[in-house]
């Protein structure tokens, strides 16, 4: 998710059942930051932001458009897909501390 998230960056992720309990909105809007299952690589995270919203279905983009491996590769997944939302993010230490 360059240039969103640098790379070892920690991200904290909240599953749709703790959303509304922790103030967030599930399902997620467009712009949210969200880690879904890969559809075709079993066992293989995605960490995407939603660009739509269709019912049940949400189409996901990464964020270095011609770097991502996203809707534009494998189409809009179902809700269910999704793990969770990105509810925060801790840059990695430059200083190598």
């Amino acid at each position: 998710m360059w240039p969103t998230l640098d790379d070892g960056a920690r991200i904290t992720v909240a599953p749709p059942t703790r959303c509304h309990a922790l103030g967030h909105r599930w399902p997620p809007v467009e712009g949210a930051l969200v880690v879904a299952r890969h559809p075709y690589r079993r066992g293989r995270l995605l960490v995407k932001r939603v660009v739509e919203r269709h019912g049940e279905r949400v189409v996901l983009r990464g964020d270095a458009d011609c770097e991502s491996e996203d809707s534009g590769a494998f189409g809009a997944l179902a809700l269910h897909d999704l793990v969770g939302l990105v509810v925060g993010v801790e840059s990695p230490d430059r200083e190598g501390r």
